[in-house]
C-alpha cells in the first residue's frame, strides 16, 4: 500500500503529461438509502446515507429508553484525546466504490488496510446487516447478529488488525435496519435492542484487548427528516439512542477487568437549519442535537459536518465554520445539566470532507479544506475527527447525483492529493499540503456549445468548449457524467483541443433530457471542479 501511494504520488506531483463513481453518498447499510441531498452550486452533495425510515414497525407508543438517563454513568468520567494524529484523525470506510477493487483480499480489509498504508490508527466502518463489504457468512443477513458478526471472518481479523487501536462502528442491529423506532418505542423494542447492544459490547471487550471501540449511529437529522413531524418518530428515536446508550453501559459493567475501552456516541448532522440558516431548537427547528442530546446521556457527541459545511467558502471559513458548529452543540448539551458537566473532549467530528467535482472546488482546493479543518479540530479540542472518506462514493443511480470524488484514493485506483495530505499528516504530526504541479479550475458557467458559445445549447454529439484556468496543453482529459454511466474524451478524439485556459471537446452521444456533470483531469492527474449542463434532446 505504501509502495503503491509513493508511485501514485510521484505520478501526481512529478509527470507534466497525458473515475467513475458517484453516491449513494453517505453510508450504505443500516437501511440506507441516498441521504437528502444537499445542493451546492448546481451540483447535489449525495452523500450516501442511512436511514431509510419507511418500514416503521413500531406500535406508535412513545415509551422512552429505560437506561437513558444514566447509561454511562459508571462508564469513563473524562477522556483526554490522543495526542497522536495517528489516532486522533482517522478514516471512514463505508459506501465506498469497488471498481478498483482486485477481488482479493475482501473489500472491509482492502479498504481499511488503504487506510493502514497511509499510517492511521483510527477507523470508521459500518457493522450491522447490510452485508455491504460482502463479508457475512451465509445465511447471516437473513439472521443478523451484532456480536456473532463482530468477532467472526472478516471483523474479526479488522478487530484484530495490530495497525489499528480505533474503530469508531456504525453499528445498526436488524430491528435498527428497518427504522423501527419511526412509530415510538416499546419497553420490548428497548430491552431487545439493549440486549443485543450489551452483548455486541460485551464480545468486544473480551475479544480484542487493547482495543478503543466507538458505537455510533449515522447521521440522526438525516435519519429524522422523513419524519420530522412526527412526536412519535422523535420520542422514539430518544428512546432507542437511550436503550443503546444503556447497553454500552451493562456491557462495561460485566467487563471491568478488561484493557479494552467501550464508549457510545449519538451522531447528529445539523446545528441550524440548511434552508434558512436558523439555530435549532426544540419546536420549529427541531434537531438531534437540541432535542435528542439533552434528554440522553452518551460518551461522545458526533457532528457529521460534511453537509452543513457549505460551498464557496475558504478553507480558513471552513475550518472557522466547523469550530463555530461544535461550540453551538456544546451549547445544546450543556443545556441539560445548567451549564457545566460537558467539554469538548466529548465531541466527535465524525466525519468532514468535500468533493472534488463540487463546482467551487477541484482537487486541490478539497485537498486544502481537509488541511485547514483538521488543525480546526485540535485547536477546539474535539477528540476525534473522522475525514469521508478512504475511496471515491459508490455511484447512487440517481439522475442529478453527480458527486462522488470525496475519496483519498480515486475510484479508478490512483491517490488523490489528499492522500498524500493524510500520509504526511501521519508521518509528521501536521497537515502540510503537497505542491501539486497544477490545480485544473473549470470556469462558473464555462462549459459551452462551442460553435455558439451559448451554456442553453447542448446536445449529445456537440463539440464544447471548456474555459477555465490550469489545463496542461498536453494529456488533459474531459470527463463527461451522467447518472452512473461516465465518458472520457481526450486528445485523438473529434475536434479535441486543449490550450491552457480552453478545452474542446465533442460530447459523447449521451441520452437526452438530462443533466450531466463535465471536469477535467488534467495530464499530470489533479482533477478539477465540475460543471453541470443540460443536455437537450
Amino acid at each position: 500500500m505504501k509502495s503503491r501511494l509513493a508511485v501514485a504520488v510521484l505520478a501526481v506531483l512529478f509527470v507534466p503529461a497525458a473515475w467513475v463513481c458517484a453516491t449513494g453518498c453517505s453510508h450504505e447499510g443500516a437501511g440506507v438509502t441516498p441521504a437528502p441531498d444537499a445542493a451546492a452550486d448546481g451540483i447535489v452533495a449525495a452523500h450516501d446515507g442511512g436511514g431509510d425510515a419507511s418500514d416503521a414497525t413500531a406500535d406508535g407508543s412513545d415509551a422512552r429508553a429505560d437506561g437513558g438517563a444514566d447509561a454511562v454513568a459508571d462508564g469513563p468520567a473524562a477522556f483526554t484525546p490522543p495526542a497522536d494524529m495517528r489516532d486522533r484523525i482517522g478514516v471512514y470506510a463505508w459506501g465506498f466504490d469497488p471498481s478498483a477493487w482486485p477481488g482479493t483480499p475482501d473489500q472491509l480489509t482492502w479498504a481499511t488496510n488503504e487506510v493502514a498504508g497511509l499510517g492511521g490508527r483510527t477507523v470508521r466502518v459500518y457493522l450491522g446487516p447490510q452485508d455491504i463489504y460482502g463479508v457475512l457468512a451465509p445465511g447471516d443477513a437473513g439472521a443478523f447478529d451484532l456480536a456473532t458478526a463482530a468477532t467472526s471472518g472478516a471483523y474479526r481479523a479488522l478487530f484484530a488488525n495490530p495497525s489499528f487501536d480505533t474503530y469508531l462502528l456504525t453499528t445498526y442491529s436488524s430491528g435498527d435496519d428497518a427504522n423501527d423506532w419511526t412509530a415510538g418505542y416499546t419497553a420490548a423494542q428497548i430491552a431487545t435492542e439493549r440486549q443485543e447492544i450489551a452483548a455486541l459490547g460485551s464480545a468486544l471487550l473480551s475479544t480484542f484487548p487493547g482495543k478503543t471501540f466507538v458505537i455510533l449511529n449515522w447521521e440522526g437529522d438525516n435519519a429524522l427528516a422523513p419524519v420530522a413531524t412526527s412526536q412519535a418518530a422523535w420520542d422514539g428515536y430518544t428512546a432507542w439512542i437511550g436503550a443503546r446508550s444503556a447497553g454500552v453501559a451493562d456491557a462495561r459493567k460485566a467487563a471491568a477487568a478488561t484493557t479494552a475501552r467501550l464508549y457510545f456516541g449519538l451522531e447528529f448532522n445539523l446545528v441550524r437549519s440548511l434552508a434558512t440558516n436558523a439555530p435549532c431548537d426544540t419546536s420549529a427547528n427541531k434537531c438531534v442535537i437540541s432535542v435528542v442530546a439533552p434528554q440522553v446521556d452518551v460518551d461522545f457527541y458526533s457532528y457529521s459536518s460534511w453537509q452543513s459545511l457549505g460551498p464557496n467558502l475558504t478553507p480558513a471559513q471552513v475550518a472557522a465554520g466547523l469550530q463555530a458548529d461544535l461550540t453551538s452543540a456544546l451549547g445544546y448539551v450543556k443545556e441539560k445539566d445548567g451549564g457545566a458537566g460537558a467539554t469538548p473532549a466529548q465531541f466527535l467530528v465524525g466525519e468532514f470532507g468535500a468533493p472534488r467535482e463540487q463546482a467551487d472546488l477541484g482537487e486541490c482546493a478539497a485537498m486544502q479544506r481537509a488541511a485547514a479543518i483538521v488543525p480546526a479540530i485540535v485547536a477546539w479540542g474535539a477528540a476525534y475527527g473522522v475525514f469521508w472518506q478512504i475511496i471515491d462514493n459508490r455511484p447512487s443511480g440517481q439522475p442529478d447525483d453527480f458527486v462522488d470524488g470525496f475519496g483519498l484514493y480515486k475510484a479508478s485506483g490512483p491517490a488523490s492529493l489528499s492522500a498524500a495530505l493524510f500520509q504526511t499528516l501521519y508521518a509528521t504530526q501536521v497537515a502540510t499540503p503537497p505542491v501539486p504541479p497544477g490545480c485544473p479550475l473549470v470556469s462558473q458557467g464555462g462549459v459551452v456549445n462551442g460553435t455558439t458559445f451559448s451554456a442553453g445549447d447542448i446536445d449529445g454529439g456537440t463539440t464544447l468548449s471548456i474555459f477555465g484556468t490550469g489545463f496542461t496543453d498536453a494529456g488533459d482529459v474531459v470527463h463527461v457524467r451522467e447518472a452512473t454511466a461516465q465518458w472520457s474524451v481526450q486528445a485523438g478524439s473529434p475536434f479535441f483541443y486543449a490550450s491552457p485556459g480552453q478545452i474542446n471537446a465533442t460530447l459523447p452521444g449521451i441520452p437526452g433530457g438530462q443533466n450531466a456533470l463535465v471536469f477535467v483531469t488534467g495530464g499530470d492527474g489533479v482533477d478539477s471542479n465540475g460543471q453541470i449542463v443540460s443536455v437537450g434532446p
